[in-house]
């Protein structure tokens, strides 16, 4: 993401010379760079328009200070987020499609991965008559005839969802 810190001016009626200073810090904590390389620290111009890309996900502060001759400060700051909106991808090692009646069926291992945080999955199945049940485990028992839907749920840290599903016929 591209955010634009937009220039700012201040004005005293009084004072004609202020000083002024203003940074960014990123959620982590360190001075943003703009993409024009310049770091936005304390002793840049706030008169500049920068762009930042926003590399982490979390809150940036954008922080403004002006004070006059008599050292009276007026201090200004805002935050902008960046959030994770990115569901995790997620692949199955093969699927299983026809089984018989009794059959204990393993089901595939799923692996997932995230841009971001760390990713857990949970693996439901939807028997014939509509019952869904979580597994505990890989496997579950065919315990009647029809068609069983296999749902794998990979989520990451701040629930962004990707689902995988196959269907089992049993007879």
């Amino acid at each position: 993401d591209h955010i634009t810190i937009e220039p700012t001016y201040m004005a005293d009626v009084l004072d004609p010379n202020l000083s002024y200073k203003m940074y960014v810090k990123t959620p982590s904590g360190k001075y943003a760079v703009a993409t024009d390389g310049t770091v936005l620290k304390e002793g840049v111009s706030p008169e500049k328009e920068y762009v930042v890309i926003a590399e982490e996900y979390g809150s940036y502060s954008v922080y403004y200070e002006c004070e006059d001759v008599n050292k009276n400060k007026t201090i200004y700051s805002y935050v902008f987020t960046i959030v994770d909106v990115k569901a995790p991808e997620a692949t199955i090692s093969g699927s299983v499609t026809n089984a018989k009646v009794g059959d204990t069926i393993v089901v595939p291992s799923v692996s997932g991965t995230d841009d971001y945080t760390s990713v857990s999955y949970m693996i439901s199945v939807k028997y014939p008559d509509s019952t869904r049940v979580t597994l505990k485990g890989n496997s579950f028992v065919a315990t009647m005839a029809g068609e069983y839907t296999v749902i794998y749920f990979v989520y990451d840290e701040t629930f962004n969802l990707t689902t995988i599903t196959y269907v089992i016929n049993v007879a």
